[in-house]
């Protein structure tokens, strides 16, 4: 199969490109498409994640990067810098039994746990 370039010199496409949207084959991710003809499939194709639990930051300039599942116990944190998030362990114990609510007539609500 050849692959027929679909992007002119300008970056502008030169065939499949209907009023519906572009209706050619799926552009490879070495010609800057996904290889994809499905959304979801575009994104897998690109995202950084390997397995169940991962989450995508951005990490340095932005790029996609890729945070581990954390471990049993550990909660998502700030770095406070560009460093990215990180899995801390939860040293906080207690019990929530009252939450302030704002609505939006400005009054305070509290609602009480029953637990």
């Amino acid at each position: 199969m050849s692959w027929v370039k679909p992007i002119d010199f300008n970056g502008s496409l030169t065939q499949g490109l209907t009023e519906g949207g572009y209706t050619g084959s799926a552009i490879p991710v070495v010609m800057g498409g996904t290889g994809a003809t499905a959304k979801s499939a575009a994104f897998n194709a690109l995202q950084p994640m390997t397995t169940g639990g991962d989450l995508i930051y951005g990490g340095s300039s932005g790029a996609a990067t890729r945070l581990g599942n954390g471990t049993s116990g550990y909660v998502l944190s700030s770095t406070g810098t560009t460093l990215g998030p990180a899995w801390i362990l939860n040293t906080v114990a207690g019990t929530v039994s009252s939450i302030d609510l704002s609505v939006p007539d400005r009054k305070s609500t509290r609602l009480n746990s029953s637990h």
